[in-house]
């Protein structure tokens, strides 16, 4: 069972570098009165992959445990029908970009659920003139990128994978906006308990990114 677990986390520390996101939106006409790009949200599906040629060099039966596919079969000598490249899905998120200015943010952000709705509320402030958060930062564009979630499947946890495909999320997403945040919370937890319990380790997970305590959540400067 070590041993098992042992070559599993090498194979996960093993593909980080090749660890990439894509982000997929749909884009809809505005409504009658709506503020076009006030709120978009985005789906974001993490994926890494490894290749015969490129590597990087991994343990092949590891790999094949955790791709669910025989990874020999890559192998040029055994194969030229299949893909050069295995990439496989190790995780998914949820991010939203709002225009905090608009005066339909807080409609846009509200329509999203009661998760992202919190963190709206918290990034508007009383009566939604941003007080709070331009005392702690300049707004210059007046955007932020709300994190909804970022899951990893468990099977490839291990490689800090949710905090890099974040990152790697919130540098192309964050091009235009002043700001990231996010509740740090598991979902789908009721007990109390429990979710302070959840509240406490994932806040410090994500100090790690640079996220710190503003008005009950989390949020990070982004160009400063």
């Amino acid at each position: 069972m070590e041993a098992a677990e042992s070559s599993r986390r090498s194979v996960v520390e093993g593909l980080r570098p090749t660890l990439f996101v894509t982000l997929r939106t749909d884009v809809r006409q505005s409504s009658h009165g709506s503020t076009p790009g006030a709120v978009q949200e985005y789906l974001a599906s993490v994926h890494v992959e490894w290749s015969p040629d490129d590597g990087p060099d991994v343990d092949l039966a590891a790999l094949s445990t955790l791709a669910h596919v025989d990874a020999a079969t890559y192998l040029p000598e055994l194969s030229r029908l299949l893909p050069e490249t295995l990439i496989m899905p190790v995780g998914n998120g949820r991010l939203v970009t709002a225009d905090l200015r608009s005066e339909s943010c807080w409609d846009g952000l509200s329509a999203l659920g009661l998760d992202v709705a919190l963190v709206g509320e918290a990034l508007l402030g009383e009566h939604f003139e941003l007080a709070e958060l331009t005392a702690e930062m300049e707004l210059v564009h007046g955007r932020a990128v709300i994190v909804n979630s970022m899951e990893i499947s468990p099977d490839w946890r291990g490689a800090e994978y949710g905090l890099l495909a974040t990152e790697l999320a919130l540098r192309e997403l964050g091009r235009c906006a002043d700001v990231a945040a996010l509740y740090p919370m598991q979902p789908d937890l009721a007990d109390l308990d429990e979710r302070a319990a959840a509240n406490r380790a994932l806040s410090q997970y994500w100090a790690r990114l640079g996220f710190v305590d503003f008005n009950g959540i989390m949020a990070l400067a982004l160009h400063q």
